[in-house]
């Protein structure tokens, strides 16, 4: 049997390649496919949750393959969201159920489609379009009344002055505002600056003759909502193909962890502990207290995984397991620091510490690199066996 330490190493040195493999894989690839091309056309949380394929694929992404049964409790709390800091899945303790409704957020605002036509106001239901239809007329017959004929006839040096004027009325009414930005595509930092420049922008990009016009305003509109709506379906259908690419990592670690727990638990800490550490702002920020600074470890603390993997790095003793929550994290704060883990380097330093001892502690027997350093009736050194597992293969 091949030792934790190496079969982790072999898998990690390339995990581009690796996922590639493990996409390649027949089925997984039918249910990547399968799950691209529905998650387009799912239109509600009910029609999401009840698609077994879908929604069981969504929940491994995420890590919650064990949850999927709960399909009323998942719908709560995709209805609730996570706008409302007392919905459900803010209440929960497990994070995963918040990161969970965040990720597929857009299933409850009408899907991929609904969701980027409500962004862009191109709304469907009955009560949407006959709103958006007396803004949009409020839009076309104020532009009339603030644009003059007077004000237009002649691009002069002269008729600058009024022009601004017209700009100012323009940038004054929220809904003139907004569509007119539109139109002219200002980015989205100069619409927080000041009139001045946005008047500038605005004056070189657009003609006020043409904004007279209401058959040339729907045109405008018209196409740059368009644009808009391309836009966000294609960040949303891009966002799933992230949820793609978390299925291929849990997937991996359930096929690694059926030989070996401890490249599962491997696996699964590299994956994780970045979503947990503190921010080195929010370290070096002094109004911050150590409690909150110190508040990763109650997550390691509340995570199975995470929480077996610090054991088993730390040699935590065994009386202490199960035992007072504020001593564990006290224990493995004197053990373990962030800078042990937010670093690429530091981060596979830990890890190899912890494939090297795994073995050990769970007497795997005959694995190659343990009996690279093994004699009989002799232990083993765990940071000689971490020097070694840390030297790079070729290749």
């Amino acid at each position: 049997m091949m030792d934790t330490a190496l079969r982790y190493r072999l898998i990690n040195r390339d995990m581009a390649k690796t996922l590639e493999t493990t996409s390649k894989d027949p089925q997984v690839k039918r249910e990547s496919e399968h799950f691209l091309t529905r998650i387009k056309e799912i239109k509600s949380v009910d029609e999401f949750v009840d698609d077994f394929r879908v929604f069981n694929y969504a929940m491994r992404a995420m890590g919650l393959e064990d949850m999927a049964y709960a399909k009323a409790f998942m719908k709560k709390a995709l209805n609730e969201g996570v706008k409302d800091p007392n919905s459900f899945a803010n209440k929960l303790t497990d994070k995963r159920f918040k990161k969970f409704v965040e990720a597929f957020s857009f299933v409850s605002s009408g899907g991929i489609k609904g969701q980027a036509a409500a962004a862009t106001t191109a709304t469907h239901t009955k009560e949407q379009v006959e709103a958006q239809k007396n803004k949009d007329n409020y839009f076309y017959a104020v532009m009339k009344m603030v644009i003059p004929n007077s004000y237009t006839k002649g691009y002069t040096t002269m008729d600058y002055n009024k022009r601004q004027k017209v700009w100012d009325e323009i940038l004054a009414d929220p809904v003139l505002k907004k569509n007119v930005q539109d139109i002219a595509r200002m980015p989205t930092e100069l619409r927080e600056q000041s009139a001045w420049k946005q008047r500038d922008y605005l004056d070189k990009k657009l003609k006020l003759d043409d904004l007279r016009k209401t058959f040339k305003l729907q045109d405008m509109l018209a196409d740059v909502r368009k644009e808009q709506t391309a836009e966000i379906q294609g960040k949303l259908i891009k966002d799933q193909q992230k949820i793609v690419d978390s299925y291929l990592k849990q997937t991996l670690e359930l096929t690694e962890g059926a030989s070996s727990e401890g490249v599962r638990l491997a696996l699964y800490f590299k994956r994780k502990i970045g979503d947990i550490l503190p921010s080195q702002k929010l370290l070096d920020d002094p109004k911050v207290s150590q409690k909150a600074k110190d508040n990763w470890v109650y997550e390691i603390l509340a995570d199975p995984a995470l929480y077996k993997f610090v054991r088993s790095t730390i040699n935590m003793p065994d009386q202490m397991v199960g035992g007072n929550v504020d001593k564990q994290a006290t224990f493995i704060l004197s053990k373990m620091k962030v800078s042990e883990l937010n670093t690429p380097e530091a981060l596979d330093k830990t890890i190899s510490k912890f494939t090297s001892l795994y073995d050990i502690n769970n007497n795997v027997g005959f694995a190659p690199t343990v009996s690279l350093f093994t004699n009989a009736g002799m232990g083993i050194n765990a940071n000689t066996l971490a020097q070694f597992n840390a030297i790079k293969f070729g290749g």
